[in-house]
């Protein structure tokens, strides 16, 4: 649908942060992605986390106390009159979701996504609340075809969609052209994500201790932010390789790092989608997988653009770590491929699916 003809509709995206996270950058990519193309947005963050950009309106509440937070929360939701409300939390409290559906988003078409493979944070852990879900809530929409096949084993009457994540080739392009001074001048292999214990980046730091790749002087360098960075430090401390595994906190312009990666490793317990896979592609940097449940193997083409590594095999992912890295030539025809492999993932088509629930 084209943005002038369209009647201007309005949409909010709800989410807990702003800040930080995979689900999170999402949220602000699709904030960024509906305002350009002619929804008029506003983006409400209920805790303080803010750090990512946003199109068209941002509101933060989480310098309101919580009764305070979720009164203004309804107020704006009654006063607006939104056409659609995207929702990006996390669902675990039955009592809040009642209050959620019957009351926040009782007048208004609301559509739920679905960012994981673990679902029952997405339904709470109460059956009678998935009914209620199922019964009010006008449309899901997962990131990953592996996604909506496990929702619809569990709620056969889902009425579910599935819209990858997206990015934007030219804001990328546009972010490589920024100059940083403590780019790394060594070789290294990147991981970037939350740190929290399921991306077990712990995990990967014994990985990486046990591989040849600190005495070949390749280096680990992790980007992101998250609970487990006292952990994680502590944990290269011990292990001796403070001068080889770098933890470079959250960037928000991660892309120069990626560029420069031989490549990026995801090893975490589980995934939805696994947006880091993208943004790595995105830049033409090869990418070395667990073959979680769902998101990476709909992104990844083995040995085309990358590799797929049997899920939680610590030893194979170590071993193909090894492998690649020892394998210059291998990696540039991976890299050659990125590009064509997750165009089906770019913005314009990505906005066209979205375009189709929101008429």
């Amino acid at each position: 649908m084209d943005s002038n003809t369209r009647d201007r509709k309005r949409i909010a995206l709800i989410g807990y942060k702003f800040c930080y996270g995979g689900l999170e950058k999402v949220m602000s990519d699709l904030s960024i992605l509906f305002d350009r193309n002619g929804y008029e947005v506003v983006t409400i963050v209920l805790d303080k986390e803010v750090c990512y950009p946003n199109g068209g309106q941002l509101i933060a509440l989480g310098n309101e106390n919580k009764i305070l937070k979720y009164l203004k929360l309804n107020t704006i939701l009654k006063k607006s009159k939104f056409d659609y409300i995207i929702d990006f939390r996390y669902r675990l409290n039955p009592i809040m979701e009642l209050i959620f559906l019957m009351v926040f988003y009782s007048k208004t078409k609301v559509i739920y996504t679905i960012h994981s493979a673990n679902i029952k944070s997405y339904f709470t852990k109460y059956n009678f609340i998935a009914k209620l879900l199922l019964k009010k809530v006008y449309r899901f929409v997962s990131v990953s075809h592996a996604i909506q096949e496990k929702l619809k084993k569990s709620y056969k009457t889902i009425p579910i969609e599935v819209i990858p994540n997206t990015f934007d080739r030219n804001k990328i392009n546009y972010s490589l052209l920024e100059k940083k001074d403590n780019l790394p001048k060594f070789k290294y292999i990147v991981a970037m994500g939350r740190l929290a214990k399921e991306k077990q980046f712990d995990k990967l730091i014994e990985m990486y201790a046990k591989s040849s790749l600190p005495i070949s002087n390749i280096h680990l360098l992790i980007l992101g932010k998250g609970e487990q960075e006292s952990l994680l430090k502590e944990k290269c401390n011990f292990l001796g390789l403070n001068d080889k595994i770098h933890l470079y906190g959250f960037q928000d312009n991660p892309y120069v790092y990626l560029e420069k990666a031989m490549f990026l490793v995801l090893c975490s317990a589980y995934e939805g989608f696994g947006m880091v896979l993208l943004e790595a592609l995105a830049v033409q940097t090869p990418v070395v997988s667990f073959d979680c449940e769902t998101g990476p193997s709909e992104i990844i083409v083995h040995e085309k653009n990358g590799l797929l590594i049997e899920n939680q095999n610590f030893y194979e992912l170590k071993n193909k770590v090894e492998w690649l890295a020892q394998n210059p030539d291998i990696m540039e025809l991976y890299s050659k491929n990125c590009l064509e492999s997750i165009s089906k993932f770019e913005d314009k088509i990505i906005v066209e699916k979205w375009n189709s629930i929101l008429e």
